[in-house]
């Protein structure tokens, strides 16, 4: 039914499914020899691909119909998907709160021991001065002030880590123009799309260099353009057509990876970082994908 594997756990878990009965359950290593006896008998094929980021890394094995060319355009746009999910999450800072500002009720381990020792000190405290019930009482009315504290505080550092959107670049605009932004650019790759992909990279940077003298020189580094303009349409390719025999439809992991950072901060609320308000600052860069 499917023509590309992305995974070899997926394969591993559907052929469970079909063996809920027997006594035995195939392990990974069995599923990878079995695959290569397919592969040698040429009833599959499979490929190997490497993704490589700062963080490291990271292969993925796809088992492939013998029909699958390299240059399918359902294997690219698995391999697109699979980018997406190798992007190594930038590592947050811990936002927590001081322990001495924690509730003693907390789920967490540190909080767990301060309760611990605030009930073994007011215990002691309450042999030498006064009765269970009075004290009971003063450690609920504290514990109700500490939370109360901790509260305010933790709003109030909230309300200064909202994201700061500058009001020209990444603004995040009332939600039917978000909707406006997000069709058009459906519209744009389902039913209007303009780009072409043999397009010749050198004629379409001297149009682009000529409307727009006041450009920096290019950077080699940047992808290909398929539009010769200065638009967020420039570097969006065209998605595949899954669908041979109807026009104007699309997949959503098609759609997403095709979404330029332009649109991206107008559609998403995120946090404007330094880096990246340098990005949207940049009048070519800001289109990437």
């Amino acid at each position: 039914r499917q023509r590309v594997v992305a995974d070899v756990f997926k394969l591993q878990n559907t052929i469970l499914e079909y063996e809920q009965d027997e006594e035995h359950r195939v392990d990974k290593k069995s599923v990878m020899r079995l695959l290569q006896r397919l592969r040698a008998g040429g009833l599959i094929k499979t490929i190997t691909v490497k993704f490589t980021t700062k963080m490291g890394c990271k292969e993925s094995t796809l088992v492939l119909h013998p029909s699958v060319q390299p240059d399918d355009i359902y294997l690219t746009s698995i391999i697109e998907q699979l980018k997406l999910k190798f992007i190594p999450a930038q590592v947050k800072k811990d936002r927590r709160l001081p322990t001495n500002n924690l509730p003693s009720n907390s789920n967490s381990t540190s909080g767990a021991i301060t309760g611990d020792v605030i009930c073994s000190e007011t215990s002691a405290l309450a042999e030498k001065t006064l009765s269970s019930e009075t004290l009971s009482v003063s450690v609920i009315a504290s514990d109700a002030k500490q939370q109360k504290q901790a509260s305010k505080q933790h709003t109030n550092n909230k309300k200064k880590k909202l994201p700061v959107v500058n009001p020209t670049l990444g603004r995040v605009g009332p939600k039917f123009k978000r909707l406006q932004d997000l069709h058009h650019l459906l519209f744009y790759l389902v039913r209007d799309y303009s780009g072409d992909p043999n397009l010749s990279q050198e004629e379409a940077w001297s149009k682009i260099y000529q409307d727009n003298p006041a450009l920096e020189p290019r950077d080699p580094s940047l992808p290909r353009i398929y539009i010769p303009e200065l638009s967020w349409r420039m570097f969006i390719p065209p998605i595949p057509n899954h669908v041979k025999e109807a026009d104007g439809w699309g997949l959503m992991c098609d759609v997403v990876v095709c979404l330029p950072l332009y649109l991206f901060v107008r559609i998403i609320r995120c946090t404007i970082t330094p880096e990246l308000f340098t990005w949207l600052k940049h009048p070519i860069k800001k289109f990437l994908l």
